[in-house]
């Protein structure tokens, strides 16, 4: 008898503080076994023991996080007669908290994807209000902010305020 196959998490890589976020694993059993996960987030919050779920099937869990940093998410598997597998290697996601900061400057290579905008500095200010800060970013420096972005888009110019990941 085997114990389960160490997992494999699927899942974002960033986020948002107190955005949830849900993650992913294929749960298999050499013996086709029924099985239990558990979910260490890396914060400090480690469920219990959830299941059971059939070999094979995907298993999916949610979390969000109070803080900005980098997290090491970890899962484990139990078979219903109590093999367990290894630890998960670390899934590595950083969160984030958004400042609203005004944007002026020259970018290239503006990307759009799940309601947030990526430029690539070439000359381009930040300037946060909450502490009051300013930056000059220059290539290849990348910036994220939402979409919620108020303001002028040129081609290679931007001025305007938005959420900006911090």
């Amino acid at each position: 008898m085997a114990p389960p196959n160490p997992p494999v998490i699927e899942g974002t890589t960033w986020g948002i503080i107190d955005i949830e976020y849900t993650f992913c694993i294929n749960a298999t059993d050499p013996n086709g076994d029924n099985l239990y996960c558990i979910w260490d987030w890396g914060d400090g919050n480690i469920t219990s023991w959830i299941g059971p779920y059939s070999s094979g099937e995907p298993i999916c869990a949610s979390h969000n996080w109070s803080q900005k940093g980098t997290y090491e998410i970890r899962v484990k598997l139990k078979d219903i007669y109590g093999q367990e597998s290894d630890w998960s290697d670390p899934y590595i996601i950083t969160i984030y908290e958004l400042k609203k900061t005004i944007i002026f400057g020259r970018y290239s290579n503006m990307t759009t994807e799940n309601g947030f905008i990526t430029i690539e500095a070439v000359n381009l200010w930040t300037i946060q209000s909450r502490p009051l800060k300013s930056n000059l970013h220059t290539a290849p420096e990348k910036l994220t902010f939402s979409d919620d972005y108020i303001g002028i888009k040129l081609k290679r110019f931007i001025i305007g305020a938005s959420n900006i990941l911090h």
